[in-house]
């Protein structure tokens, strides 16, 4: 389990507080321990929200980690999907996918130009897979020139923004 993973989950909404005690009890069994990991561990759904959020903060603090930002967050998720577009280990076009709803919790509108990036190539492939499917036409030339490009933000952006 990666910790600093499920945190920036939490932070860009992917995962509610709901879903942090069965996280904690993830993280104790995978030799993670903290005393405010053993409580959070421990609540149930008749917790408080507050009560959830304040353990889980805690949690982090004591286990050397620290919350991001929302922005940071993003950025962290972005490059985690890059770099598996990268390494082959996801399809250009659903880490295209993925990083386009990471956008949609991005706070305000001055979206780096290289995340906007992925947006206009997924949202080409959206659409021509939409056409294929409706009249047949063949459009795999455009969709691989697509993922290429894909492939090369992300390059880019690890090179860039390691």
């Amino acid at each position: 389990m990666d910790l600093q993973t499920k945190i920036a989950e939490y932070v860009i909404g992917q995962l509610g507080y709901h879903h942090l005690p069965a996280l904690a009890e993830e993280a104790l069994s995978n030799d993670l321990d903290s005393e405010s990991l053993r409580i959070l561990a421990g609540l149930d759904e008749k917790s408080s929200e507050d009560d959830v959020k304040f353990y889980f903060n805690r949690s982090v603090k004591e286990l050397g980690y620290s919350i991001p930002e929302i922005k940071d967050a993003i950025w962290f998720m972005v490059k985690n999907v890059a770099r598996r577009i990268v390494t082959g280990s996801l399809d250009e076009y659903d880490g295209g996918l993925l990083i386009y709803e990471y956008l949609r919790v991005w706070p305000d509108h001055e979206i780096p130009d290289i995340l906007w990036k992925y947006k206009i190539c997924t949202s080409r492939i959206k659409d021509w897979l939409f056409l294929m499917k409706d009249d047949g036409t063949d459009v795999t030339k455009k969709i691989n020139s697509e993922k290429k490009e894909i492939r090369e933000i992300s390059e880019s952006l690890l090179k860039h923004h390691p």
